[in-house]
């Protein structure tokens, strides 16, 4: 698979954290004596950059163990507990070991070099003794730091990294409009990671960096470079070995970014058998909910759902599980109806009173799976069920927040929508599944789309039936534009070509599925199963 191999694991004399193999050149130097200090130096750099990290803390705990008058080491401590574009959470507790590294670090800045007392004086501003509530004005201060070391060291890429970090940890997760639109300030990243790249192509830092601040715009093929780089230089962390499936999805590569996910998930694994430990890949759950949907697209029912059992199996443990994990096991639902298994779906067991976005969810998949088999009384039930399980979800919570209404009222229009077209009301079906294709495309990006099955390919399908097949096709048209090379569309559009009598077009689209379904698991008669009663043919 391309991982690392147990030989590469070591503890060099004198000790305690795993050196490891499979982690690339990137090399930053610093001011120690100590050649394996500075080994792990870089380790903690990369696992930080893989955002792994936990084991970036503690490889650069060892560097100033190995060597305790590296005041690097403890910069690198703090900045490896510091806001980054993942939300990490418990900043309280972050926020307590960042202040205790940095005042280690500056004890030390006399055996800095004049840049190390730099960084050190940034990242100085990114913390408060006690915390505050509102981190705005620190983030905002250590990315001006940033902004006045990179203007003083244009030619240092880790300077250009870290400060275009500071800058998408600003922004997080608004960085692009749905209509293409964003800020000078996202502008400004991508502007700095190009240049990075131009003089370090291999960076770890900025070619994630790079995928994250290209993905949702218009022109995420540019960051195609970037994932391909990603898929071998450095084998040795799962996440930055997972990031080329970010630019996969957009490109339509499903195969492609259900072996990176894959690939990523066996070195997980690896380094928990081996190191008894999931710290090296803590977003694990990440990669898994990628996996389920890249297979949803990609036609692999089984893969896919085992993927979504993986998450599943986790939260539905009470001691490991967290509002993350609860929310994205939902996906497993959503692999039984991307794939017609309605009475698999019916089978799942409810989730307990304390996961309610799951349960919302596993009402609304219900719904749907009943509505399809023409059990509309049982469809009504579950969607009133739907809704009082929706009303429990704790918006106070800014996870839930954020998102989770926005995902409501989309599935609010889906189920409505099919429970209306098996009821046979064909125009009012598709009038609420045109309504939830404009709810859909406003939602803003997030990796895997927050809705996994496109509400095209329903409204495709319901089209289609009702012998719209303009209308169907410029439908399908659309949704190959948003989501190149997936199968179900291709089945759409082909179906749409040949009822209007263009066959020569169509034997073309016909390859392009043959192509892309080439690893599928499953038959499909249409865009969507829904228009199935059988479901899965």
């Amino acid at each position: 698979m391309g991982c690392i191999s147990r030989q590469r694991i070591t503890y060099p004399p004198g000790t305690t954290e795993p050196l490891l193999g499979g982690l690339g050149d990137h090399h930053f130097k610093v001011s120690t004596d100590s050649p394996l200090a500075q080994r792990y130096f870089n380790q903690g750099l990369v696992m930080r950059y893989g955002f792994a990290f936990r084991a970036a803390r503690q490889a650069f705990e060892q560097a100033a163990a190995l060597d305790p008058d590296c005041a690097m080491a403890w910069w690198g401590v703090a900045w490896s507990v510091g806001p980054t574009f993942w939300p990490m959470g418990f900043w309280e507790m972050r926020n307590q070991i960042g202040w205790e590294a940095i005042q280690r670090a500056q004890a030390l800045k006399g055996n800095a070099s004049p840049l190390e007392k730099q960084l050190i004086d940034a990242v100085s501003s990114w913390y408060a003794s006690p915390p505050v509530a509102d981190r705005k004005p620190l983030n905002r201060a250590y990315a001006d730091a940033m902004r006045e070391l990179w203007q003083a060291h244009p030619d240092n890429t880790e300077i250009g990294t870290l400060y275009a970090e500071a800058l998408v940890a600003i922004s997080r997760d608004d960085l692009w409009r749905w209509d293409g639109h964003t800020k000078q300030n996202v502008r400004d990243i991508v502007a700095i990671l190009e240049d990075v790249l131009a003089k370090d192509p291999n960076h770890p830092g900025a070619n994630h960096l790079y995928i994250h601040a290209v993905e949702a715009s218009p022109t995420f093929r540019s960051g195609q470079q970037a994932a391909n780089r990603l898929r071998t230089l450095y084998p040795g962390a799962p996440h930055l070995v997972h990031m080329s499936s970010h630019i996969d999805i957009r490109a339509g590569k499903w195969d492609a970014a259900i072996a990176a996910n894959e690939r990523a998930n066996e070195l997980t694994d690896f380094y928990r058998e081996t190191l008894d430990t999931n710290r090296y890949s803590p977003v694990w759950r990440h990669n898994y909910h990628f996996l389920a949907f890249a297979c949803m697209m990609g036609g692999q029912y089984e893969r896919g759902v085992q993927a979504g059992r993986a998450i599943a199996k986790r939260a539905f443990n009470r001691m490991v599980s967290r509002p993350n994990e609860r929310w994205t096991a939902a996906i497993l639902y959503e692999v039984h109806i991307r794939f017609g298994r309605w009475h698999e779906m019916l089978a799942e067991p409810q989730p307990r009173d304390d996961m309610p976005y799951l349960r919302t969810m596993w009402h609304f998949a219900r719904t749907i799976a009943h509505a399809a088999l023409g059990e509309i009384d049982a469809a009504d039930q579950e969607y009133d069920e739907f809704q009082s399980a929706y009303a429990t979800i704790p918006m106070e919570d800014e996870f839930y927040a954020d998102w989770a209404p926005e995902v409501y009222k989309l599935a609010d229009l889906v189920a409505q929508g099919e429970i209306a077209f098996h009821r046979g009301e064909q125009d009012k079906a598709i009038r609420l599944l045109k309504a939830a294709v404009e709810h859909e495309d406003r939602i803003k990006y997030y990796e895997p789309p927050l809705w996994h099955q496109p509400v095209r390919h329903a409204l495709g399908a319901i089209l289609v039936t009702a012998g719209r097949f303009e209308e169907a096709e410029a439908v399908f048209r659309e949704d190959l534009a948003k989501w190149p090379n997936n199968g179900w569309s291709l089945h759409g559009l082909e179906t749409c070509l040949r009822a209007r009598g263009a066959n020569a077009e169509a034997d073309q689209v016909h390859a392009q599925f043959a192509q892309a379904w080439k690893n599928a698991d499953t038959r499909i008669g249409a865009s969507c199963l829904c228009v199935l009663r059988t479901g899965y043919p």
